[in-house]
């Protein structure tokens, strides 16, 4: 069964989303590995090491939510987070942000579907250490799943993986 191993607070710096919002302009996870999106923002950016080297684990592949208050998605963004002087490459769309924190929370688990099982537990964590969501004017918040390498390629010993969730948080 998954279980949330890790809870903390993390400073990055201002940075640029680019990506597809999906499935309207994406096609999907499968569709940006085949397609190879991910190398296009790199690519941008000035190159994987650059991407690499923005903030720790800032060689993750996003999953944004935009949420309601109500937590129903109002829209799925696929992406990266980039330096925030990154062009826009040509088919993407961008979200600047300022220099903020995130709140993270790491989940473990055999899969995606066992790691899903513990989305209900997110805010509560959050709010357990100390942290306060940041809410748009709607109440509604933003929020992503964090892909990094290897915590979530490469299973370990007892075949987990660990996906990061993240909101923007004071």
């Amino acid at each position: 069964m998954a279980e949330i191993i890790k809870v903390y607070k993390q400073a990055v710096p201002a940075m640029r989303f680019i990506g597809k919002i999906d499935p309207y302009e994406g096609g999907g996870w499968g569709e940006w590995h085949g397609k190879g999106w991910f190398g296009d923002i790199e690519k941008a950016a000035g190159g994987e090491e650059v991407v690499h080297n923005l903030y720790e684990d800032s060689d993750a592949y996003i999953g944004l939510l935009h949420l309601s208050k109500d937590f129903n998605t109002l829209a799925y963004w696929i992406g990266m987070f980039v330096a925030p002087d990154t062009e826009i490459p040509d088919g993407f769309k961008s979200i600047d942000y300022p220099a903020q924190n995130f709140g993270v929370v790491w989940i473990q688990g055999k899969d995606m579907d066992d790691i899903q099982s513990q989305f209900r537990f997110l805010q509560q964590k959050i709010n357990e250490a100390g942290m306060e969501r940041i809410k748009e004017d709607d109440s509604s918040f933003w929020q992503f799943e964090r892909y990094g390498c290897p915590r979530y390629t490469t299973p370990d010993e007892n075949g987990n993986i660990i996906v990061d969730y993240c909101c923007f948080v004071k």
